[in-house]
């Protein structure tokens, strides 16, 4: 029987690490939409248009990708949590009502994210639900 850690492709090592910068968008540096947007282009080929906000304003970048006729908008269909799949997005809301926070799903009832204070990591997305976040909607890249 696998366990979780077996579970786990093998292309995110790459990506465990990348410190939090606030306004980064690469390996050098990202806050969490502009490591999504770098983990979708470097392994899964999608380049992500930037949505014309600024990057230090992850919730409003978050409300685009989530609730907006932005053009990209087309290109994600939401689907249930327990249906998402490596690569799919994860959008974690706080109490707010407001979706704050993005991560790259990788299965297993993982993600993997990048976070202020930390990095990047891999954690349980029940563990996000559980301390920080309390409602997790899953996107997947539709062509």
């Amino acid at each position: 029987m696998n366990t979780p850690t077996e579970l786990i492709p093998r292309w995110t090592s790459a990506y465990l690490g990348i410190p939090y910068d606030a306004q980064g968008e690469s390996r050098g540096g990202a806050n969490c939409w502009g490591f999504f947007r770098l983990v979708q282009r470097e392994v899964f080929g999608l380049n992500i248009p930037a949505l014309g906000i600024s990057g230090d304003d992850i919730k409003a970048l978050l409300d685009a990708f989530h609730n907006s006729e932005h053009p990209e908008r087309a290109h994600w269909r939401a689907l249930p949590l327990a249906q998402a799949r490596s690569g799919d997005a994860l959008l974690f809301e706080r109490r707010s009502g407001w979706p704050d926070h993005i991560g790259i799903a990788l299965g297993a009832g993982r993600v993997l994210h990048c976070i202020r204070g930390i990095g990047s990591v891999i954690e349980p997305i029940e563990r996000l639900q559980r301390h920080r976040w309390q409602h997790t909607y899953a996107w997947r890249h539709v062509p």
